[in-house]
Order: structure tokens, then sequence, then C-alpha cells
């Protein structure tokens, strides 16, 4: 995430699409994995403390953008 997140800083969005369709199939390959696990069950992986925290990490993520644009909208 690291990587990717410094060449998306430096503007080569064709090295950062590559490398989410390569690891894209690996990560779905995983999710399939641990659904059939889980029996299905999403709420399986909140009961984890890791995966609770990245699922906490990644809403922030994805709401900080959010908040940020409202901000500048009142200001």
């Amino acid at each position: 995430a690291l990587i990717n997140y410094s060449i998306i800083l430096k503007s080569d969005l064709y090295l950062s699409v590559i490398i989410g369709l390569i690891l894209g199939e690996l990560v779905e390959g995983t999710l399939r994995q641990s659904l059939v696990i889980f029996d299905g069950n999403w709420l399986m992986f909140l009961t984890r403390p890791i995966a609770l925290t990245f699922f906490i990490l990644s809403l922030i993520a994805l709401a900080f953008p959010l908040l940020r644009s409202k901000k500048k909208r009142i200001t």
C-alpha cells in the first residue's frame, strides 16, 4: 500500500493500475477462500482485531477526502 501511495504521489498512474490488476486477483482469491472458511459470513472478518483495525483505517481513509471537501466548501 505504501509503494502504491508513493507511486500515486509521483503521478505515475499507469504503474499504479498495473499493480492493482496484478494484486487484485490475489486479493480476490484470498477473500473467496476466507468466505468459504467462514461459511459466507462477512461479519466474521470484524471479530479479528487485526481485520477490524484495517477495516476502521479503511473507513477513515475513505471518509477523510469527503470531510476535507466539505470543510473547503464551508470556508
